[in-house]
C-alpha cells in the first residue's frame, strides 16, 4: 500500500519553492504555532481563576 500524501493546496500545485523560502514558511509556521499555544495557554490560565 502506498504511502499517504499530504495534500497539496490548489495554489501550490506545480509552484517550485526555493530552500529558503522553505525555511521561512516554516520558520512562520513554527511562530503561529507558539503564538496559538501561548493563546490557548492564556485561555485555560483564565478559566483557573476564581469567578468574581
Amino acid at each position: 500500500m502506498p504511502a499517504a500524501r499530504t495534500p497539496v493546496p490548489s495554489w501550490r500545485v506545480g509552484v517550485r519553492v526555493s530552500a529558503l523560502d522553505q525555511v521561512r514558511m516554516n520558520d512562520v509556521a513554527a511562530k503561529g504555532q507558539v503564538a496559538r499555544e501561548q493563546i490557548f495557554d492564556g485561555l485555560l490560565a483564565r478559566l483557573d481563576e476564581p469567578a468574581g
